[in-house]
């Protein structure tokens, strides 16, 4: 292979890469906006967060009290349906008494 034919087939592997990397470029861009709006998102809804898991505990609390392990504290010791030792019992019977 002659030097003019080194570089016409470098000049297309040259363009193939260019091409290859422009494509990823913009897979990286695409990526970079879907962080951005996720990652504001996330921090929006962070704030409420622990609203949302209080509503979902409750939830499970209303219920009643699971067989241990409890899902809520991870609590499987002594006393477990007492409310001595198990806050999540607490919880339950406060629950319970609202209307």
């Amino acid at each position: 292979m002659n030097c003019e034919g080194c570089l016409a087939d470098h000049g297309a592997r040259l363009a193939a890469m260019k091409a290859r990397a422009d494509e990823v470029e913009a897979h990286l861009a695409e990526a970079r906006r879907m962080f951005n709006h996720d990652l504001g998102t996330m921090l929006y809804d962070n704030t409420n967060l622990r609203g949302r898991v209080r509503v979902l505990e409750d939830y499970i609390l209303t219920k009643g009290i699971p067989d241990a392990p409890c899902p809520i504290c991870h609590y499987n010791g002594n006393g477990y349906y007492s409310g001595l030792m198990h806050d999540c019992v607490k919880r339950h019977k406060a629950l319970e008494a609202k209307p």
